[in-house]
């Protein structure tokens, strides 16, 4: 290849056919599914773990809590 135009024409086009196809796929993976979203509309709600905070450390020790 002589042509250096070439090569940098053919690399933009990998990536755009490689940008082209990630968003494809990844529109294609999260579009929403109707039956699930009508089933859990009317499902009841699940029992949710209370969330505790973990511990933050500093130079070793435990910080005091804030105030």
């Amino acid at each position: 290849m002589n042509n250096p135009w070439k090569l940098a024409t053919l690399a933009l086009a990998l990536v755009g056919v490689t940008s082209l196809s990630t968003g494809v796929t990844t529109a294609y993976l999260l579009r929403p599914n109707t039956t699930t979203t009508t089933d859990m509309a009317t499902a009841a709600p699940a029992y949710a773990a209370p969330v505790t905070r973990a511990r933050r450390w500093r130079h070793g020790r435990p910080c005091s809590p804030p105030s």
